[in-house]
């Protein structure tokens, strides 16, 4: 799962590919689900 500090969305990855999930320019934190 990962988290966006700013806004605090969620995206959780059911199959991961290349490139770098962002949220308001800014790459996501990956958090332990």
């Amino acid at each position: 799962m990962y988290l966006c500090k700013i806004c605090g969305n969620k995206v959780k990855v059911i199959n991961a590919g290349i490139g770098t999930l962002l949220c308001y320019g800014q790459p996501m934190s990956l958090v332990k689900a």
